[in-house]
């Protein structure tokens, strides 16, 4: 059967009692063994009977626990559990990231996945032998060594802040009271942003356009899908740690509270008085003396949509540039530029709109130089990074952020001037298999920075750099 475990099996807490009897009315044919408190079966399965279950089931609220969770991976028994639950637990890269479609939404959807794990014996034994590959190649453990690979997962949890969808339901810190974690006033983590408390800027539409909106709006939001316990806010009221762009970074509203600051500088100049500084420069982050400094990725562009490969093939026809005009080499708006790229059949493309930069679908070439000799310390490599998950090749100028990234020819062209320009696209044009390479090799660099690798570098850099920081400020103040 497949065992299913909830920290209360009579409501208490949550609602995670009713989505297990929502799920048991919809596969009433399907033995479900239900673990918890208040259960005849008692809290949690012995560990040999663990290994005959199909399936795990795991359905948490207050006082989450990843024991089961451990015990069944270790065991090779794939892991199913509602998304609350996933967040909640703060396991997502240590358990379950390797069992696609495991996860659910809704009571259908799980009813779904619990359905075809107890018919379908073949998608069965692929995801135990997946599951068990998994937990042995990532902590190169026996299958047997259970306690081994728990005291692994306590220690790389260890310190992390992680955030139910329950307010009531936190786990955060080393600090355990009354059955739940607690967060220390001086650890509360803020982004600060005039745009902080609208609702809009959750939605899946809303585009982050500006340097301030994807340094501190994206970064915010993208940590509290993560399950990271931080809050957006556009006003100071609380003592805590305020992350802000230096565009809004207005001393006079930190006078009657005890903020740690954290200028998010994006682009702008150093922030002196700020006691930390994020950057997105990864050459600026490595100029760090005083180890004030932390190189953190930007994110890409929301919602980019790829080239359209299918439709337009190896066709070298139109040249863009996305961006603010002034970001832009005048030698790119010289009339002799047009006219050779018109006797080449090529165009160009200036788009300045928003709305326009994150449609990739027909653009076949990118081009983003703001000169030929400048290595622009101050600006991160957005221009590369949008390029690869468009799924377009880029010639770019000799801006350090791009050049840190590059690891081969592939990842873009390089210009020093209009000469080179030129020959990139020529290039490009009379060579077919090496436009498909670099598409290729752009679909590769995509996982180089992901979302979810960078909203993972955001929370080393809070737990690992910032916080230490933090509690030394404070001890020194109360002091």
């Amino acid at each position: 059967g497949i065992f299913t475990f909830i920290n209360h099996y009579q409501p208490r807490c949550s609602d995670s009692y009713a989505v297990y009897q929502a799920l048991k009315s919809s596969i009433p044919d399907i033995d479900l063994k239900h673990y918890g408190e208040g259960s005849d079966l008692g809290t949690r399965s012995a560990f040999d009977a663990l290994k005959g279950a199909r399936a795990t089931l795991h359905i948490k609220d207050d006082g989450v626990c990843c024991n089961a969770v451990i015990e069944s991976i270790s065991v090779g028994v794939p892991v199913v559990m509602d998304r609350v639950s996933y967040r909640a637990l703060g396991l997502e890269k240590y358990v379950v990231d390797h069992v696609s479609g495991m996860l659910f939404d809704t009571v259908e959807e799980g009813a779904a996945i619990l359905r075809k794990l107890s018919e379908d014996d073949e998608y069965l034994e692929q995801l135990r032998e997946t599951t068990l590959q998994h937990a042995r190649k990532c902590y190169q453990l026996d299958s047997g060594s259970i306690d081994e690979f728990r005291r692994f997962l306590n220690r790389a949890l260890d310190g992390r802040i992680l955030e139910a969808s329950n307010p009531e339901c936190l786990a955060v810190s080393k600090k355990r009271s009354g059955g739940r974690f607690d967060i220390h006033p001086s650890e509360r983590i803020f982004f600060l942003h005039p745009l902080g408390e609208k609702p809009e800027v959750h939605d899946s539409s809303f585009q982050f356009n500006d340097g301030s909106a994807t340094s501190v709006l994206q970064a915010a939001v993208k940590l509290k899908q993560y399950g990271y316990a931080c809050e957006l806010t556009d006003s100071v009221n609380a003592s805590g740690v305020y992350l802000v762009h230096p565009d809004f970074l207005h001393w006079e509203a930190f006078k009657n509270v005890n903020a740690f600051v954290v200028s998010v500088r994006n682009d702008r100049p150093a922030q002196s008085d700020a006691h930390c500084e994020v950057v997105h420069n990864p050459v600026v982050g490595e100029l760090n003396p005083e180890g004030q400094l932390f190189f953190i990725p930007n994110y890409s562009q929301k919602n980019i949509v790829p080239r359209n490969h299918g439709q337009r093939g190896s066709i070298i026809e139109n040249i863009v540039y996305s961006g603010r005009i002034h970001n832009l080499a005048p030698e790119f708006l010289a009339p002799e530029f047009g006219d050779w790229l018109h006797s080449h059949g090529m165009k160009l493309d200036i788009r300045t709109d928003p709305e326009t930069w994150t449609d990739y679908s027909d653009v076949d070439v990118i081009v983003a130089a703001r000169d030929f000799h400048s290595n622009w310390i101050n600006k991160p490599a957005n221009k590369l990074v949008n390029a690869w998950w468009g799924e377009v090749p880029a010639i770019l100028g000799p801006e350090c952020a791009f050049q840190w990234y590059r690891k081969s020819e592939l990842d873009y062209f390089e210009a020093h001037g209009m000469d080179d320009v030129k020959a990139s696209l020529l290039k490009l044009k009379e060579q077919p298999e090496l436009y498909q390479k670099m598409i290729s090799n752009a679909q590769r660099r995509q996982q180089d920075v992901s979302d979810e690798f960078v909203t993972k570098e955001w929370v080393h850099t809070l737990e690992e750099n910032i916080k230490p920081l933090v509690r030394e400020w404070f001890a020194k103040r109360a002091s």
